[in-house]
């Protein structure tokens, strides 16, 4: 949006020089307006006008107001009074007031032309804006060069956006004052908004008449980056630098426009030689790093400035979070601890410590820290939350519901809060409706957000809607695999009398907890609690656990397979086989997840959890040696060569399968280990279904081959 011709860069009201103006105090020492010394001015109104600059001067407007009312009151004659009691009560709002001096200056002289625009300012303040034009209308045309009514006018007219005529009235200005740089200023934005070419000569004109103006030099680069070329804008910044050559920030903009990150890196490191204490050089040199994701070297440059990072507490947030990323947890929690001291009472700080000590498992010293902050700013909703939860976690859920009911309280629309709370209500068992109306608004906001989907599920399960709270859930943990939602869908489903489903949830869920990023001891507490209500007897057995299908077809090789592996008659356990080229040194990998699931399984996980896991593994290996024995380009290869396709198995303790042939290596290996996998859906030549059937014993398999081609 271009200024507001009434108001200073500022923002403050912009006032015109009249005969009763605050220009009446001249320099350092008071010096009364020439029309105050008047005979005819008496002495008591004199005191009160010089009470309302003197309050004017210490920003009490409404003293000052007061003040200037009595000085027109104790001299009604004082025309001149009347323009400044309407333009302070309009700063004031105060527009009742300001309509009943607007209007005795309207009586004192109906057909005077200021008169006339105080009357439009009021309509104005009351957004009657056609109103307001034709009083300005019929004011220009008693005195069209009066500079009020001109600004005014162009005001108004951008305000109902007639920039045309407001381009008009400001060029009619400019004729008579053509050196005003405020004015060019706005028909430099008025330009700018309707992309006029134009405004580039504007805002030079306006720099060549101010060149210390902020806002100019703002609109000039505005103008250029809109509608000017890259040249022209480092010519124009280059020409100002060498007109300032000691100006910094005309520097750091030359460097803003840099194109190559080295190129704007190197040019802000220079300002910053330049200017060592320059917070804003470094600012924007460690913005430049962070978008590299430099982060070592944003520490080191950071470190190397101590005279402006030790002054501001930005800084230290800064250092800990570039430590944070390098992986050095312990060190920025450190460095947030030293930055406490020195900027006591820094909330932000404190806050971020808090979670610090969340990362570091140390629970109860991020409790404190959120406490404190909670006790001062009861309303930031950030840390208040943060604070519920770890409350929560803790065990304490009476304290976590008061602070959330306290957040609801401040935040009625927010859907983060509504759910919380909510969902608090829902585990509690109490206010059950009210609590899934919390939990459903907040759905509505988000309909895929898997945490209100679990939160309005529970509730539903807590009012006894099983079914409806089985279908949310079992779509939701199909999703997301989360721990806390697989636990909520194994008790739903053994509500429902499924036994043998409510055990495949709860060890999805159980697994999930080996990632160390989602430990958590409240829940692995209620998972133990789970475990003992389950019935034992349809636990089920090694071979029987579900899993999803996805290949990946590695370069190097013409195919890939996905089989389904069915143990004794028994529910498929799903094999994802992913092949590559041996001779070029790559694995030959196949994927066996007994879970399931995408999780890492150490050996003392699998015997506890399935103990007949030795026995899968012998008939696993059985068939996947006759599988490989009996696929015709594996076994030609391997003749071709001279040798026999024998493989060799052997089971590690990192529950790794390994098998060697003339070309072949196959390794199982944990999930987390291998970050690269990706679905083969979608490469090109897309997949091509065929069926390859094998029968060895007890177990079977079902085999699709995926049509391969490089991506």
């Amino acid at each position: 949006m271009p200024p507001d011709p009434r108001t200073s860069p500022d923002g403050s009201p912009r006032v015109l020089a009249g005969p009763l103006s605050t220009t009446g105090f001249k320099g350092d020492s008071p010096t009364l307006n020439p029309y105050l010394r008047s005979d005819d001015f008496p002495a008591n109104s004199i005191h009160h006008y010089l009470k309302y600059l003197m309050y004017a001067g210490q920003e009490e407007r409404q003293k000052a107001l007061t003040e200037l009312i009595l000085s027109y009151q104790t001299n009604p004659t004082a025309r001149e009074l009347l323009r400044e009691i309407v333009e302070t009560a309009l700063d004031l709002n105060q527009v009742e007031i300001a309509a009943l001096y607007a209007h005795i200056a309207r009586q004192i002289a109906p057909q005077d032309a200021e008169s006339l625009w105080l009357e439009a300012q009021i309509l104005e303040a009351k957004n009657q804006h056609r109103e307001a034009l034709s009083k300005l209308i019929e004011a220009y045309k008693l005195d069209s060069q009066n500079p009020d009514i001109l600004l005014s006018l162009a005001a108004l007219y951008a305000r109902t956006d007639d920039r045309k005529k407001a381009l008009e009235t400001l060029n009619t200005y400019l004729k008579i004052w053509p050196g005003n740089t405020d004015l060019l200023k706005i028909k430099g934005y008025y330009q700018m908004e309707q992309n006029d070419h134009g405004a580039i000569e504007t805002f030079q004109q306006a720099y060549q008449q101010d060149t210390d103006d902020p806002e100019i030099l703002e609109g000039l680069l505005g103008a250029v980056k809109r509608m000017g070329t890259q040249q022209e804008l480092k010519t124009i910044l280059k020409d100002a630098s060498d007109q300032d050559a000691p100006n910094n920030r005309l520097k750091l903009k030359i460097c803003a426009l840099m194109g190559e990150q080295q190129e704007k890196q190197n040019c802000l490191q220079e300002a910053l030689n330049s200017d060592p204490t320059s917070r804003e050089a470094l600012g924007l040199l460690l913005e430049t790093l962070e978008e590299q994701g430099a982060w070592e070297e944003a520490l080191w440059t950071l470190r190397e400035y101590p005279a402006v990072t030790e002054k501001e507490p930005v800084f230290a947030l800064k250092e800990s979070f570039y430590l944070l990323q390098s992986g050095n947890l312990p060190e920025a929690v450190v460095i947030l601890e030293q930055a406490q001291a020195r900027f006591a009472g820094n909330d932000d700080i404190g806050y971020f410590l808090a979670l610090g000590y969340q990362d570091l498992n140390e629970p109860l010293k991020a409790r404190n820290k959120l406490e404190e902050i909670y006790q001062k700013k009861p309303a930031w909703k950030e840390a208040s939350y943060n604070y519920a939860l770890l409350c929560g976690d803790l065990g304490d859920r009476v304290k976590m519901e008061e602070i959330l009911q306290a957040l609801w309280r401040s935040y009625p629309d927010d859907p983060v809060v509504a759910n919380a709370l909510g969902y608090t209500w829902a585990e509690r068992g109490k206010n059950l409706d009210q609590a899934l109306g919390l939990i459903e608004k907040a759905v509505a906001t988000d309909p895929k957000n898997p945490s209100y989907q679990d939160s309005w599920a529970w509730a539903l399960f807590k009012m006894g809607r099983t079914a409806q709270a089985l279908e949310i859930l079992g779509k939701t943990a199909q999703e997301t695999r989360d721990p806390e939602i697989l636990m909520h869908l194994s008790q739903a489903q053994d509500k429902e009398g499924k036994k043998e489903e409510a055990w495949v949830s709860y060890l999805l869920a159980k697994f999930s907890l080996t990632n160390p990023k989602k430990k958590n001891a409240r829940l692995a507490a209620q998972l133990s609690h789970l475990e003992k209500s389950l019935d034992r007897n349809a636990k089920p057995s090694a071979g029987e656990i579900l899993g999803e299908q996805f290949a990946r077809a590695d370069q190097g090789l013409s195919g890939a397979f996905r089989c389904q592996w069915n143990l004794k008659g028994q529910k498929p356990l799903r094999v994802r086989l992913s092949f590559e080229s041996a001779s070029e040194k790559e694995a030959f990998r196949v994927f066996y997840w007994p879970p399931g699931a995408f999780l890492p399984l150490k050996r003392e996980e699998i015997e506890q959890n399935f103990p007949q896991s030795s026995g899968v593994l012998t008939e696993f290996e059985s068939a996947m040696e006759d599988f490989f024995a009996q696929r015709a380009w594996f076994a030609n290869g391997a003749v071709k060569h001279g040798q026999a396709p024998q493989l060799k198995w052997k089971v590690g303790n990192d529950y790794s399968v390994r098998a060697r042939g003339p070309k072949l290596l196959l390794k199982f290996f944990e999930f987390y280990s291998d970050h690269a996998l990706q679905s083969g859906q979608g490469a090109a030549g897309g997949l091509v279904p065929r069926q390859i059937n094998l029968e060895s014993g007890a177990v079977s398999a079902t085999c699709e081959s995926l049509g391969y081609a490089k991506e």
